[in-house]
């Protein structure tokens, strides 16, 4: 082992070849088109709303016991720090700025990395990370805490390649220093620098022994402080924060995966390829003699060069973030958080724009409560796809695994605007212990408890959600009401749910029909209830159902028919041959007249559904007609 930087030490040295300084305005622009773009395009506030459906999404507390609970293990730093930042995605543009300031120092630390491994700066190597960063936007895959890991295991590797200090006794104690840090803060992407470090010794210096302890050191620190000072497993004391060991879809983990083997495949690829090109660059020069060195070009032609090397990244960025970018997810989340946020028309207009493909119960479950929420259920509900489970959840107590895990918070949703508080507290708290201490989760919680008068509880529950950062203001607030007024009674959302609840238990799960006559029961006049029984006849094709209860129109005012009830009284007194008591009321000439038609087209392709519902679709998918005589409705099929 040398005892000495090596007579080309100086190499390691920043150089200022010609041009170089155009390198940080390149950058700078490549940041500022990829900022835009992730903000107006990607929009990363609705990865906020990802909370609710995945657990991939970091839960954030600025509770001590959180902070206290990370920290007993490796990597605990950067996750506490990425948790907290991932919060901040709730205003899209901070999210923005968060995933452009990452992008832009992965970026740093490999063109700083190349530049030491190879002597020379990278003139395009260094634009993969932000890259790969920018396809993990477009797919709406969080991977903040792995961007994070693998930038502080790559800063820590450029203050070490970096070190002013020729002696490799030194050079090795730093290493050890910093790694005790690095690995206490980053955890497994520990190994990564680890790595990088070796390779920085053993390509340009060649000190092989000095290479060698850095690698041993990479086996040897987790197994030291992991497994005997932070006494955390052996899987978690080598695996914290790497790759494959996060539970998440596996084409998130390639993501993640790609941008850990950035750093050592590019220094092994371009210190081979300095290698052959300086062996070429020997042979020729033997063979040929040493040519002089020509005329500088031109200022005119560098930049020239410049400008077409810019636009050559740029437009292979662009390229590679249109091809990955994944409009799926945008439209189902921008759809979640305006289920989140109640913004009704919104999400209907969402919907509307919908591929038919990405169409599945959950959008359907937040259609029909946004067509309620705007008094447009009873007459455009089969505007949209509907089928018989499109109407509400299915209760998670009785559903499979792996759908209660992401429906329990749907039926939540739906009791809670019912006024069955008690079932909603129930998949509410299911939700808690699948998805954890979500802030929408304990601030539903919180409003049923006040709702019930469990004041006590309510604040328990609000003082936890005063420690999340974006919900922290509205918990306060409700704390300060409640200090006031302990039974909220002035508060509309508290009054308009006490109206309507149901708070006695009944022994099972009762039916959905069942459930909703109680609470009509309750209370005659609570809209939603009625609403819902009648989509709920209207889905089941029980056209008695409907026929039943059109006289409980009389409780909400209502002197003209909806539409679709309209509908199904006359395919009701078509199919009965019967008169339907309607309460003074008449079904409208233009509703009976295009039951003729319909009747009279599909007649026409009896025996042949296919061709039937081509010729139906186009002007009667919207009806009730069309879904009771096909089974679903908004031309799918």
């Amino acid at each position: 082992m040398r005892t000495s930087a090596g007579p080309d030490a100086s190499s390691a040295l920043p150089e200022h070849p010609r041009r170089t300084p155009a390198l940080p305005v390149r950058s700078a622009l490549f940041l500022v088109l990829f900022f835009f773009y992730v903000w107006l395009r990607v929009d990363p506030g609705l990865v906020y709303y990802a909370h609710m459906i995945t657990a991939d999404f970091p839960f954030f507390s600025r509770n001590a016991a959180f902070l206290a609970d990370l920290l007993a293990y490796p990597g605990g730093v950067v996750e506490y720090v990425s948790a907290g930042l991932s919060q901040l995605y709730y205003y899209s543009w901070i999210g923005a700025l968060i995933a452009t300031a990452v992008a832009g120092l992965l970026s740093l630390t490999a063109w700083l990395l190349v530049r030491a491994v190879t002597g020379r700066p990278p003139r395009f190597l260094h634009f993969v990370p932000p890259v790969l960063v920018l396809v993990c936007c477009g797919r709406y895959a969080h991977l903040l805490t792995g961007c994070m890991a693998v930038l502080s295991a790559t800063a820590a590797a450029c203050l070490y390649v970096w070190l002013p200090v020729g002696v490799p006794s030194l050079r090795f104690a730093v290493f050890l220093v910093l790694s005790c840090v690095l690995y206490y803060v980053a955890g497994g992407a520990y190994l990564l620098y680890a790595v990088v470090c070796a390779l920085f010794e053993l390509f340009r210096w060649r000190r092989r022994v000095l290479g060698a302890l850095c690698i041993l050191a990479g086996a040897a620190v987790p197994y030291v402080i992991g497994r005997h000072v932070l006494l955390v497993r052996i899987a978690d004391a080598y695996g914290r924060l790497l790759p494959f060991r996060g539970g998440r879809r596996w084409q998130t983990e390639v993501l993640i995966a790609c941008l850990y083997l950035f750093y050592p495949v590019a220094l092994l690829l371009t210190m081979v390829w300095r290698t052959l090109a300086a062996r070429k660059r020997q042979a020729r020069d033997s063979a040929q003699g040493r040519v002089a060195a020509g005329p500088s070009r031109g200022a005119a032609e560098g930049t020239r060069r410049w400008l077409l090397e810019t636009v050559l990244v740029l437009a292979a960025a662009g390229a590679v973030g249109y091809l990955s970018f994944d409009g799926g997810p945008k439209a189902l989340l921008a759809i979640e958080r305006c289920s989140q946020r109640r913004m009704w028309p919104e999400l209907l207009a969402h919907a509307r724009r919908l591929p038919q493909r990405l169409y599945d119960p959950f959008v359907a479950w937040d259609v029909n409560r946004a067509l309620y929420h705007t008094g447009r259920l009873r007459d455009e509900m089969f505007s949209y796809p509907q089928d018989g489970l499109s109407l509400r959840p299915p209760d998670p107590v009785a559903a499979p695994l792996d759908l209660s895990q992401t429906a329990c918070m749907e039926y939540s949703d739906v009791l809670f605007d019912l006024g069955r508080v008690n079932e909603s507290e129930r998949a509410a708290y299911m939700a808690l212990e699948y998805l954890g201490e979500r802030p929408a989760i304990l601030q539903r919680l919180a409003l049923l408890s006040v709702a019930r008068g469990e004041a006590e509880a309510a604040r328990i529950l609000l003082g936890a959600l005063s420690q999340d950062l974006i919900l922290a203001g509205w918990a306060r607030r409700y704390l300060a009401r409640l200090g006031k007024d302990p039974s909220l009674s002035a508060d509309e959302e508290i009054g308009r749910l006490r109206s309507v609840m149901v708070t006695e238990d009944k022994v099972g799960t009762p039916p959905f029909e069942d459930l909703l006559l109680d609470l009509l029961r309750s209370n005659r006049h609570n809209r939603m209830a009625f609403e819902y029984l009648m989509a709920h006849y209207l889905l089941s094709r029980d056209l008695e159902g409907v026929a039943r209860n059109i006289g409980r129109l009389d409780d909400f005012g209502h002197r003209d028919i909806p539409k679709h009830y309209e509908e199904a009284i006359v395919l009701h007194m078509a199919g009965t041959d019967s008169e339907v008591d309607l309460r003074g009321r008449s079904i409208r000439w233009e509703t009976l007249s295009r039951f003729t038609e319909f009747c009279k087209m599909r007649d026409r392709h009896s025996g042949d559904r296919r061709r039937a519902w081509d010729a139906l679709a186009k002007d009667y998918g919207d009806t009730y007609f069309f879904y009771y005589t096909f089974g679903s409705s908004g031309g799918t099929e």
